[in-house]
């Protein structure tokens, strides 16, 4: 409970196990590859890094959604054996923030990822 005020009143220095945080939180629904939450928060397997750099028209980055380490193995459900072995990841989780003004533009747009490894 400690680690988790902690978290909570942003305090990312404390010593705080991530790893069995966020193994906790995906236990409740392990069959889970994604979530999604814009304008959420993410769930980190290290310390979360500094916030991302802002958008082109200025506005700040928010989260959006996270690819979970299930995939993989949720993917290899539904293709033939053979091709299993192409689904390896080389990443914990991944984590996309986008533009919190959802600025329109005519052209697509560069979006922020951060890749946690899975060590």
């Amino acid at each position: 409970e400690d680690a988790e005020e902690a978290i909570r009143a942003g305090d990312k220095t404390a010593k705080v196990d991530w790893m069995m945080r966020f193994h906790r939180r995906i236990s409740r629904s392990p069959q889970q590859v994604l979530r999604y939450c814009w304008g959420g928060e993410p769930l980190w397997l290290q310390a979360p890094p500094g916030a991302p750099p802002g958008c082109c028209c200025g506005a700040a980055r928010c989260f959006e959604m996270q690819l979970l380490p299930t995939l993989p193995s949720r993917l290899a459900h539904t293709v033939p054996s053979e091709k299993a072995s192409a689904l390896t990841m080389e990443w914990g989780t991944l984590v996309v923030f986008t533009c919190s003004k959802d600025c329109p533009c005519e052209d697509p747009r560069e979006e922020f990822l951060v890749i946690q490894p899975a060590e």
